[in-house]
């Protein structure tokens, strides 16, 4: 009896190294479950003009010229879109509850025939806020967003210092302090946000560990 050989070329496996797997999900809009991108890097949720013309029952599509948007791609080029919708939303980890949000009708892509729906920022903050006033399981690819949500933000860090702190010339110190975590974030970044600091104080960039 023959098994099927598990090992992979070193191209398989530089490419499975190198590209991650889509954070795709489904998701309902207007009765229709399709599956969607859940995308933290964009702030707004696009649907394909494909999936937009398939629905049975289309909402009306306005134009957007007078908000004077532009919808950027990650190498800064113009997106295209054909203006907006009003849809209801669903996500089945939510109970199915009903949003109603706009979104933009995009022109089609390759990868739009596939998964024609980018959520983006605008309805990810919508369900992480949500999904704390139910009790559900929330899918990895969501946990994923909402991780990654939290992590844009800042954390001030107070000292835990009783006396002020003096670093001569030339000194590197190393400093506890108190900061309010959010939602499982384990690690962090420190990092200087005031630019205005007298002197040539850095703070140096290090990721540290987020004890309870």
């Amino acid at each position: 009896m023959g098994e099927e050989s598990v090992n992979k070329s070193p191209e398989q496996n530089l490419l499975s190294r190198m590209v991650g797997h889509s954070n795709e999900s489904r998701i309902i809009i207007n009765g229709v479950e399709t599956e969607a991108l859940i995308d933290t890097g964009s702030m707004v949720t696009c649907m394909s003009e494909e999936f937009y013309h398939s629905l049975s029952h289309k909402p009306e599509l306005h134009s957007i010229a007078d908000f004077e948007l532009k919808v950027y791609s990650a190498e800064g080029s113009t997106l295209p879109y054909s203006g907006y919708v009003e849809v209801e939303f669903q996500v089945p980890f939510l109970s199915k509850e009903s949003f109603y949000l706009p979104v933009l009708v995009m022109k089609g892509t390759e990868y739009s025939s596939k998964v024609p729906i980018i959520v983006g920022t605008n309805i990810i903050r919508l369900c992480k806020e949500y999904s704390k006033c139910i009790e559900t399981t929330i899918p990895d690819e969501w946990e994923l967003a909402f991780i990654n949500l939290s992590l844009d933000s800042d954390m001030p860090v107070k000292s835990t210092n009783k006396y002020p702190i003096t670093v001569a010339p030339y000194e590197v110190k190393t400093i506890s302090g108190l900061v309010k975590t959010m939602d499982k974030v384990k690690t962090a970044i420190t990092e200087q946000i005031n630019t205005n600091q007298n002197g040539s104080l850095l703070i140096c960039p290090r990721v540290v560990t987020m004890k309870s």
